[in-house]
């Protein structure tokens, strides 16, 4: 890949992700411009589309292709770069940050800390986001939806689970939600210490009685759904 001269990145779109990356430019201190529908015109992103050296589309997946058709110019010998987890676009590079982006920003190492995945294996990182410190990988073009599959269940599904904990500790039992953090510590810590045996409880102990009264007390809960199928991938998984 041709290595531009200068580095000055265009992002696209004003939504949490592409704040996080202004906000991390910001403080490796990049030169960078923004640009957005809601805020400028087009004759603006022309102007801003001149200078950039590199143009991170930052918008919901389903507009970025629509998107690089209309302003892409291959003449120009621009990098185009997008974060979506599982689209391919043979126009623009896909780096996507395995990280979860939450409302308020972060440090910058925590940035720095944030690993990306490519899917394509002749390009360096360096080339595609240059002067960004991060480490990054690449997979198979084919397994992008997977990993980002995998992504979804150990992060969002996590966020969805604990919300659940917290919400009945609070209206059901009526103790506060953070009498639970030493515990969700734990667990954390377990599993970056031991990831292959952190699992403890009644599962790994096939106490059969206390699982039956799980789901006897959980049989009029959303959540009972969700302990019968974690408990059939449990029982799978041992005789497999």
């Amino acid at each position: 890949m041709r290595q531009v001269p200068f580095t000055h990145y265009l992002v696209i779109g004003d939504g949490r992700m592409a704040r996080h990356f202004c906000h991390y430019l910001s403080l490796l201190n990049l030169p960078f411009h923004t640009w957005n529908r809601r805020q400028h015109d087009e004759f603006s992103l022309q102007q801003a589309l001149l200078r950039a050296s590199h143009v991170v589309v930052l918008i919901k997946d389903s507009a970025i292709e629509s998107f690089v058709a209309r302003w892409q110019r291959p003449e120009r010998l621009q990098i185009w770069v997008h974060f979506s987890g599982q689209k391919i676009i043979p126009e623009v590079f896909g780096c996507h940050p395995l990280m979860t982006f939450a409302h308020q920003l972060y440090d910058l190492a925590t940035y720095q800390s944030v690993p990306f995945i490519l899917t394509d294996h002749s390009v360096l990182f360096s080339d595609l986001l240059p002067h960004l410190p991060n480490q990054a990988q690449v997979i198979s073009a084919d397994l992008k939806t997977f990993y980002h599959a995998l992504c979804v269940i150990s992060g969002n599904f996590t966020c969805l689970v604990w919300q659940k904990f917290f919400h009945e500790l609070t209206e059901t039992f009526q103790i506060p939600h953070t009498i639970a953090i030493p515990y969700f510590k734990q667990i954390m810590q377990n599993i970056l210490t031991d990831p292959t045996n952190c699992l403890t409880g009644p599962l790994v102990r096939g106490d059969k009685p206390t699982i039956d009264a799980h789901l006897q007390a959980l049989q009029n809960d959303d959540f009972s759904p969700i302990y019968q199928a974690v408990l059939h991938y449990f029982k799978e998984r041992e005789t497999a």
